[in-house]
């Protein structure tokens, strides 16, 4: 019997999909330890094949020793390293290191529920699910009453009622499907010239090639970041950036400009001062609020296209 790759039946009697776990670090030996732990107290259905990868970009610290101490678990972990630097690299590096059917990517700053792997292997028993998205709760520890949406994003903070992209620190990916679309852009992400945005190329990708991702509403993962991405210099730093993948990502999808980035650039900086001295005022407690993100942003667009401009003059 025949099985329809978009059907999502499988034959009575095939065997569950196997599964690598995936954590992709550097110099976190500390949290990557806790994340490892996580991990090794998933309960998993005896029959299912899982293992663990754990794909060590280049670090200094003691990352191979921390690994070395798990001996005799759950499940197998396997030890790589790639000194290609940057995040897409190394989740490339896993892509091609493993020969299960699922790629599950979570970061070495997560800890992840015991019904994880679980849960979200089991919605890939439909052929027709390439990838998932699971939510992404940040730590209790690290929320402050001043943060808003835009804040909690920059922390890769997950939970949606739809994804339009992927987010790094709990997603799914088809070995297969990723391998169709290329895998990760090496020009992205954390290590790069661009600095993020490989899971947001790579989900945009899945999503134009295979229709909607589904979301995992089991329990989330909870999130411990580097809390310096929040100060003031890293968030104006950081929008200014991230609109080189704003643009890659309205280029792959056929989306037109937004007006503010049409704008004279003197206008939307004359804007954003402007927000700068009322949020300073009113908020002073907020390193950026999201009203001053989304003035800079506009600065941002608008710099882009004058440069983007002057290249075709």
């Amino acid at each position: 019997m025949t099985t329809d790759r978009n059907s999502g039946y499988r034959p009575l009697g095939n065997p569950p999909v196997s599964v690598s776990v995936c954590i992709c670090t550097r110099n976190r030996a500390s949290s990557l330890e806790k994340t490892i732990e996580s991990v090794l107290r998933s309960n998993v259905r005896p029959d299912r094949f899982v293992e663990l990868i754990v794909v060590d970009n280049d670090s200094s610290d003691s990352t191979k020793d921390v690994v070395a101490k798990f001996r005799n678990t759950a499940f197998p972990i396997r030890y790589i390293v790639e000194k290609r630097l940057g995040l897409s690299a190394a989740r490339n590096c896993a892509v091609a290191a493993s020969t299960s059917d699922l790629l599950m990517y979570t970061d070495d700053d997560v800890i992840v529920p015991s019904d994880w792997i679980e849960g979200v292997s089991s919605m890939f028993e439909d052929l027709a699910v390439h990838a998932v998205q699971g939510r992404i709760h940040l730590h209790d520890d690290l929320k402050k009453p001043w943060m808003e949406d835009m804040h909690l994003q920059f922390l890769a903070v997950f939970d949606y009622p739809n994804a339009d992209r992927l987010t790094g620190a709990n997603m799914s990916v088809r070995r297969s499907s990723i391998l169709e679309i290329g895998c990760f852009d090496e020009t992205y992400g954390p290590g790069t010239e661009r600095a993020f945005g490989d899971d947001t190329i790579v989900g945009i990708r899945m999503l134009n090639k295979y229709g909607n991702i589904p979301i995992y509403q089991g329990n989330p993962v909870i999130h411990s970041p580097n809390t310096s991405r929040l100060s003031r210099k890293a968030l104006l730093e950081r929008i200014d950036q991230q609109v080189d993948v704003e643009l890659a990502i309205r280029v792959e999808r056929g989306i037109g400009l937004p007006r503010q980035a049409l704008r004279p650039v003197w206008i939307n900086q004359l804007l954003f001062l402007m927000k700068v001295v009322l949020e300073r005022t009113f908020h002073p407690n907020s390193p950026a609020t999201e009203a001053e993100i989304c003035a800079r942003r506009s600065v941002a667009l608008s710099l882009a296209v004058q440069r983007a401009r002057s290249v075709t003059v």
